[in-house]
């Protein structure tokens, strides 16, 4: 049966639930997998993940179901795409494990607002996600199209992968025969796959994000590879149709490196690629000197002196662009060419190569200031330094006792940016923030005295744009729980009907009719069913029923053929007595027929 039978386990009332965690510590044994969800497909591979949906416990026997688990399962449960005839049987599952806890079956408003609101910031995560890998696919096969039949193949190859759904393993064939062993795909192919049915999960969205990162990365890699091919093909010919920037930020070039094509490089303070201002404060004419690398280890990989004395100086010429801060994954996907406002300043010079340099071996280079930037550098000199981001080549190896990517070329500087030395405290970092901000605030001062109704115009509209995109989101976050309340309000009156008709002696079809119309008008109060109200219209409903059957019997008081004998005494106890003899006879169990004798009078 898809619906996997309940089963009475401890709960967890306070661990935080990690769907694609859970998923993806699961090995592909049938009975564990069974073991932590709710339903298996009727015609699945129950070996495999991808057949299971609703996971609630960790993926070993006996795990206890973790509440959190349970309460987001129940929550899809209305939209999940399950054969309708399955749906009862899930819930009992799950309901279940909240009896087990002590907990209400139904949840509570809060449960399923809580449940409704993750399921929505999760949705609307994985549409933009999405739709960020389709964007970078589709810029990338801009710059394909301008090569031979047999890259533009390989190039619909990848987009036939990911829009028609093509199986990790039909994806590891057609990879090997096509464009060889490209493991690192097919890969993150297969996590997608494994973690598809958790992709709402919103605690751990980030993890579903950076597999999508994954593969737009492994695209990029793969189209590099076809320009350069194209490249030699066509004599050296390279008429670019579009920006050759990632729509995306990408793994790190630990993952990437197997698709032989660019990575991106972007050092951290943490990495142990932090380089101090070598002079405290800015020079009279508004410039510092800046070590912008030395060889070592740093967090993209180990870079050598020999790669930075022969690349260095061609990826960061003069001119190169040094931002406040690195831009984090969302800002890099919403505006990759970055915003004015965090454009601290520009070399002066080409970086230059010294062994025997002011800070050690390294490349060097200086740098203009820009006027808003100036007091900030100064004030914060001795806690803020600067790191690369770059693309380059890595593979995989050894250097000063360490594994891990080696980088064999700089092939594009981006940007030289300035950033808080590793461990900054707070009140730095809190600085540092505010000096990007007051510089967009003078920024925006200046556009505002030449401009001034244009941009309270502009303002106004975006304004009232932002009002009007929230006023609708609320809407459908309340739509959507009132949704889930009606759902849990009619599955609840049905519950209470039947088990209100169970005691009662009448037609099986009678019985169908009455859950069926009961149901359907159950009163509701705040949002809740209201039960005391809901029996009283059940016995209303069951009186006027057993009336209709008593009279189409024929057992009624006789109307309109003459006169009633005036005069005759009327018996009322005898009476009921009669009547409740007659029902009896009908079929009708000693209290339901009192029952029914009572309504008659």
């Amino acid at each position: 049966m898809p619906a996997i039978k309940s089963h009475k386990t401890a709960v967890d009332l306070k661990s935080k639930w990690d769907g694609p965690k859970a998923v993806a510590d699961a090995p592909n044994d049938s009975k564990i997998l069974n073991y932590m969800h709710a339903w298996e497909a009727a015609d699945g591979d129950l070996t495999k993940k991808s057949a299971y949906k609703f996971p609630h416990h960790e993926p070993k026997m006996d795990a206890a179901a973790n509440i959190a688990g349970v309460n987001n399962a129940l929550a899809r449960l209305a939209d999940a795409k399950i054969p309708d005839g399955d749906r009862v049987g899930v819930e009992t599952h799950l309901r279940r494990h909240r009896k087990d806890a002590g907990l209400k079956e139904s949840m509570s408003e809060a449960e399923i607002a809580d449940a409704v609101k993750y399921i929505k910031r999760a949705d609307d995560l994985k549409s933009a996600e999405a739709s960020n890998v389709m964007e970078g696919l589709r810029r990338q096969e801009m710059k394909a199209r301008k090569y031979s039949g047999a890259i533009m193949k390989r190039a619909k190859l990848i987009e036939y992968m990911l829009q028609e759904a093509m199986s990790p393993e039909q994806a590891e064939i057609c990879c090997q025969k096509e464009m060889g062993d490209i493991s690192q795909g097919a890969y993150v192919l297969q996590q997608l796959s494994m973690l598809q049915n958790e992709a709402d999960e919103p605690d751990d969205i980030s993890e579903i994000a950076d597999l999508m990162r994954g593969v737009c990365n492994w695209i990029m890699g793969e189209i590099d590879e076809m320009e350069a091919a194209g490249k030699q093909s066509a004599g050296g010919d390279d008429e670019g149709t579009g920006s050759d920037e990632p729509a995306m930020a990408t793994m790190s070039p630990a993952m990437a490196m197997e698709s032989r094509g660019s990575v991106e490089l972007i050092e951290s303070a943490a990495g142990g690629m932090f380089m101090p201002l070598m002079e405290k404060s800015v020079r009279s004419d508004g410039t510092v000197p800046v070590k912008v690398i030395q060889p070592g280890w740093g967090s993209s990989g180990f870079y050598s002196a020999e790669v930075l004395k022969r690349d260095g100086p061609k990826v960061f010429p003069k001119g190169t662009k040094m931002y406040w801060n690195h831009p984090t994954p969302s800002q890099e996907a919403e505006r990759p060419e970055r915003d004015l406002n965090d454009l601290a300043g520009v070399t002066v010079n080409d970086a230059r190569w010294l062994d025997n340099g002011p800070a050690g071996p390294g490349l060097y280079t200086d740098a203009q200031v820009f006027e808003s930037y100036k007091s900030a550098v100064d004030d914060m000199a001795k806690h803020i330094g600067v790191s690369i981001r770059a693309m380059g080549q890595a593979e995989n190896g050894s250097a000063d006792g360490r594994q891990g990517p080696i980088i064999t070329a700089l092939t594009q500087g981006r940007s030289i940016d300035y950033v808080t030395e590793a461990g900054a405290g707070g009140e730095i970092l809190g600085l540092f923030e505010a000096a990007r901000s007051s510089s967009a605030a003078r920024a925006a001062e200046v556009a505002d005295k030449k401009t001034t109704s244009t941009s309270v115009a502009t303002f106004t509209e975006e304004a009232m744009a932002e009002y009007k995109n929230l006023e609708e989101a609320n809407a459908a976050l309340k739509n959507d729980l009132a949704r889930a309340q009606e759902a849990l309000a009619l599955r609840e009156a049905k519950d209470i009907v039947g088990a209100s008709l169970a005691k009662i002696n009448v037609p099986d079809a009678t019985k169908t009719r009455l859950i069926e119309s009961l149901s359907k008008s159950a009163p509701v109060k705040d949002g809740a069913l209201d039960k005391d109200a809901f029996k009283a219209q059940i016995e209303e409903a069951v009186k006027a029923e057993v009336k209709y059957l008593v009279e189409a019997a024929g057992m009624g008081q006789i109307r309109g053929m003459g006169e009633t004998v005036k005069g005759e005494e009327f018996n009322e106890a005898e009476a009921e007595e009669t009547l409740m003899q007659a029902f009896a006879d009908m079929g009708l169990n000693e209290s339901t027929a009192k029952i029914a004798a009572k309504g008659r009078k």
